[in-house]
Protein backbone atom coordinates (compact mmCIF):
# COMPACT_ATOMS: atom_id res chain seq x y z
CA UNK A 1 0.00 0.00 0.00
CA UNK A 2 2.73 2.48 0.79
CA UNK A 3 4.52 1.57 -2.72
CA UNK A 4 1.42 2.75 -4.41
CA UNK A 5 1.02 5.64 -2.66
CA UNK A 6 4.53 7.03 -3.24
CA UNK A 7 3.84 6.03 -6.65
CA UNK A 8 1.05 7.80 -6.92
CA UNK A 9 2.51 10.74 -5.22
CA UNK A 10 5.63 11.34 -7.34
CA UNK A 11 3.58 11.07 -10.38
CA UNK A 12 1.01 13.77 -9.61
CA UNK A 13 4.16 15.63 -8.36
CA UNK A 14 5.40 15.33 -11.33
CA UNK A 15 2.28 16.18 -13.60
CA UNK A 16 2.14 19.03 -11.92
CA UNK A 17 5.57 20.59 -12.13
CA UNK A 18 5.43 19.50 -15.94
CA UNK A 19 2.30 21.53 -16.60
CA UNK A 20 3.42 24.57 -14.22
CA UNK A 21 6.53 24.56 -16.22
CA UNK A 22 4.67 24.40 -19.44
CA UNK A 23 3.13 27.00 -19.01
CA UNK A 24 5.76 29.52 -18.43
CA UNK A 25 7.19 28.53 -21.25
CA UNK A 26 4.37 29.06 -23.25
CA UNK A 27 4.28 32.72 -21.88
CA UNK A 28 8.09 33.15 -22.75
CA UNK A 29 7.70 31.64 -26.50
CA UNK A 30 4.65 34.74 -26.68
CA UNK A 31 6.70 37.37 -26.13
CA UNK A 32 10.16 35.71 -27.76
CA UNK A 33 9.78 36.74 -31.59
CA UNK A 34 6.91 39.51 -31.05
CA UNK A 35 6.11 43.02 -31.89
CA UNK A 36 4.06 45.40 -30.03
CA UNK A 37 2.78 48.53 -30.89
CA UNK A 38 3.03 51.07 -27.54
CA UNK A 39 -0.93 52.59 -27.23
CA UNK A 40 -0.59 54.46 -23.91
CA UNK A 41 1.38 54.78 -19.92
CA UNK A 42 -0.69 55.36 -17.27
CA UNK A 43 -0.80 54.71 -13.48
CA UNK A 44 -3.10 52.26 -12.25
CA UNK A 45 -5.26 54.56 -10.20
CA UNK A 46 -5.71 57.06 -13.50
CA UNK A 47 -3.26 59.74 -11.59
CA UNK A 48 -0.45 59.71 -14.62
CA UNK A 49 -1.39 59.29 -18.24
CA UNK A 50 1.27 60.20 -21.21
CA UNK A 51 0.14 60.69 -24.69
CA UNK A 52 2.23 58.56 -27.14
CA UNK A 53 1.69 60.43 -29.81
CA UNK A 54 3.56 59.19 -32.63
CA UNK A 55 3.40 55.18 -32.93
CA UNK A 56 6.62 53.23 -31.14
CA UNK A 57 7.36 49.74 -31.92
CA UNK A 58 8.79 47.61 -29.15
CA UNK A 59 10.22 44.17 -30.61
CA UNK A 60 11.33 41.10 -28.69
CA UNK A 61 14.02 39.02 -30.32
CA UNK A 62 14.41 35.52 -30.06
CA UNK A 63 17.80 35.07 -28.48
CA UNK A 64 17.05 37.96 -25.50
CA UNK A 65 17.20 41.08 -28.00
CA UNK A 66 15.25 43.81 -28.09
CA UNK A 67 14.51 46.91 -30.43
CA UNK A 68 12.69 50.07 -29.95
CA UNK A 69 11.64 52.29 -32.99
CA UNK A 70 10.86 55.82 -31.35
CA UNK A 71 9.47 58.71 -33.49
CA UNK A 72 12.75 59.01 -35.12
CA UNK A 73 15.54 57.23 -33.81
CA UNK A 74 15.85 53.39 -33.17
CA UNK A 75 17.69 51.51 -30.18
CA UNK A 76 18.25 48.03 -29.00
CA UNK A 77 19.19 46.32 -25.93
CA UNK A 78 18.48 42.90 -24.53
CA UNK A 79 15.87 41.53 -21.71
CA UNK A 80 15.75 38.36 -19.89
CA UNK A 81 12.82 36.34 -18.24
CA UNK A 82 13.67 36.09 -14.68
CA UNK A 83 10.40 34.38 -14.11
CA UNK A 84 6.98 34.13 -14.64
CA UNK A 85 5.82 37.44 -15.38
CA UNK A 86 9.13 39.18 -14.59
CA UNK A 87 11.35 40.87 -16.64
CA UNK A 88 14.27 43.08 -17.41
CA UNK A 89 15.33 45.28 -20.17
CA UNK A 90 18.53 46.36 -19.77
CA UNK A 91 19.66 49.80 -21.00
CA UNK A 92 19.06 50.98 -24.37
CA UNK A 93 21.76 52.21 -26.78
CA UNK A 94 19.78 54.52 -29.23
CA UNK A 95 20.81 56.25 -33.06
CA UNK A 96 21.27 59.97 -32.89
CA UNK A 97 19.50 60.79 -36.34
CA UNK A 98 17.78 63.52 -34.84
CA UNK A 99 15.07 64.45 -32.11
CA UNK A 100 12.36 62.57 -30.75
CA UNK A 101 10.00 64.24 -28.88
CA UNK A 102 9.64 64.22 -25.39
CA UNK A 103 7.11 61.38 -25.02
CA UNK A 104 9.50 59.06 -26.57
CA UNK A 105 12.48 59.77 -24.31
CA UNK A 106 9.99 59.06 -21.22
CA UNK A 107 9.22 55.63 -22.80
CA UNK A 108 12.45 54.91 -23.89
CA UNK A 109 13.61 55.48 -19.84
CA UNK A 110 10.67 54.28 -18.47
CA UNK A 111 11.32 51.19 -20.56
CA UNK A 112 14.74 50.45 -18.50
CA UNK A 113 12.60 50.19 -15.02
CA UNK A 114 10.25 47.58 -16.34
CA UNK A 115 9.58 44.85 -13.35
CA UNK A 116 6.81 42.92 -14.30
CA UNK A 117 5.24 42.00 -17.39
CA UNK A 118 1.52 40.42 -18.45
CA UNK A 119 0.53 39.05 -21.74
CA UNK A 120 -2.65 37.80 -23.50
CA UNK A 121 -4.33 37.61 -26.76
CA UNK A 122 -2.81 40.31 -28.61
CA UNK A 123 -2.15 42.81 -25.34
CA UNK A 124 0.89 42.75 -23.58
CA UNK A 125 1.07 45.61 -19.81
CA UNK A 126 4.42 46.03 -18.73
CA UNK A 127 4.63 47.41 -15.08
CA UNK A 128 7.46 50.11 -13.97
CA UNK A 129 7.62 52.49 -10.99
CA UNK A 130 4.05 52.38 -10.64
CA UNK A 131 3.19 52.80 -14.24
CA UNK A 132 1.61 50.76 -16.61
CA UNK A 133 2.75 50.98 -20.25
CA UNK A 134 -0.29 48.96 -22.58
CA UNK A 135 0.92 47.26 -25.87
CA UNK A 136 -0.92 45.92 -28.36
CA UNK A 137 0.53 43.24 -30.77
CA UNK A 138 1.61 43.52 -34.62
CA UNK A 139 1.27 40.62 -36.75
CA UNK A 140 4.29 39.59 -38.41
Amino acid sequence: MKKTFSAITVLIIAFTAFTLTGCSKDKQTQLAGSEWDITSVGSPDGSYSLAVPVPLRLSFGKSGDVTLKLDVNSCMSTFTIQAPGKIKIESFGCTKMCCDNESSEVVRALLTEVTEYNISPGKLELRASGKIISLVRQDN
